[in-house]
């Protein structure tokens, strides 16, 4: 890594991890299964994607940053 890395702040509210500088959390309070559902389904138009696809045809899925983890599974 070169000298002038930066590294995210982080800081833990009620055990949730919070970036103060985007005023946001890292990943859903309430729900982790509906932030991936938002995040992963509906934003991507995931559900017509796979509607549309033809007899045969592939889709693939990729998925480069693993975070917490809180979505896995």
């Amino acid at each position: 890594m070169s000298a002038d890395t930066q590294y995210a702040e982080i800081e833990w509210l009620n055990g949730v991890p919070f970036s103060p500088m985007f005023n946001d959390f890292y990943c859903s309070c309430e729900s982790g299964q509906e932030e991936s559902k938002y995040v992963f389904i509906e934003h991507s138009q995931f559900i017509d994607k796979i509607k549309s696809l033809k007899e045969n045809s592939h889709f693939t899925i990729a998925e480069a940053g693993f975070g917490a983890a809180s979505n896995f599974l």
